[in-house]
């Protein structure tokens, strides 16, 4: 289908606007003429006898990038983790489901359990302070609470300390 009078996205009347349903592209005159004759979008602009719009690439350089340094976690978070780590492997050792899931990903059990992989059976809801993480207030001025969600749990070590939670 091929509207030569609709406009593009910008409001602009270059060509028109088409949409395929066989192949389900669609886009303005340029995209046509880049898709069917396989040219550059100058060479479109050409063909239509349109300018070419120039592009301001600047911004991609505006400020140099500081990537955040990361805070090691507390001695306070380290044991709840440690904590929680330990009965989510427990959690895993014990649940043939579960154990087959992970073990079907490509785990065997003495990975498994190298690496103290667990699960947690449901999601679980804490005061932040009791895990060792600072509180922080919403909106309505109730205190946030830390989400453990339910899934495959998959801890993160450094020197043999605790470092980080996924769950997946």
């Amino acid at each position: 289908m091929i509207w030569p009078n609709r406009l593009n996205k910008n409001s602009e009347h270059q060509g028109g606007r088409f949409s395929c349903r066989v192949c389900a592209k669609y886009g303005d005159a340029i995209t046509f003429l880049k898709d069917l004759y396989g040219i550059s979008y100058n060479e479109a602009c050409e063909r239509l006898r349109i300018e070419p719009k120039k592009r301001d690439h600047s911004f991609i350089f505006k400020r140099e990038f500081k990537p955040a340094t990361a805070k090691e976690p507390s001695e306070f978070w380290k044991e709840k983790a440690s904590t929680f780590i330990e009965w989510c492997h427990s959690q895993l050792m014990s649940n043939k489901q579960a154990l087959d899931f992970v073990m079907n990903r490509g785990f065997d059990v003495e990975s498994i359990k190298q690496f103290k992989l667990g699960f947690n059976p449901k999601d679980l809801w804490r005061a932040r302070e009791e895990c060792g993480i600072e509180s922080q207030t919403k909106e309505d001025g109730t205190l946030k609470k830390l989400w453990l969600p339910a899934g495959i749990v998959i801890p993160s070590f450094s020197n043999d300390q605790i470092i980080k939670i996924k769950v997946r």
